[in-house]
């Protein structure tokens, strides 16, 4: 997995070239991209390595187990890890 810096909107974005995957998810994009993989089906877990401008920047132990967390952050706490909650389901068609 590698990490790029984007935009403040979106600051993060995670590839796995492995998969053809990438994320570009606002806080934990490393866990995120962790979900798309356990989503895929991707049933070896194992460990993952984030690097940063080609420097380690986060060794990930379980795919699995990181699929459960993201970075919590905002007006009132953060950053920390917390555990994921999807989105409700919205009653609105898009």
């Amino acid at each position: 997995m590698a990490y790029h810096q984007r935009t403040k909107a979106a600051p993060w974005r995670c590839e796995c070239p492995a998969y053809g995957l990438r994320s570009d998810y606002r806080n934990g994009a490393a866990f995120d991209l962790c979900r798309r993989l356990v989503a895929l089906g991707v049933t070896r877990d194992g460990p993952a390595i984030v690097a940063r401008d080609g420097k380690l920047a986060l060794i990930i132990g379980s795919i699995h187990e990181a699929a459960k967390w993201t970075v919590v952050e905002n007006e009132t706490e953060g950053p920390r890890f917390g555990r994921y909650k999807p989105y409700p389901e919205t009653p609105f068609p898009p």
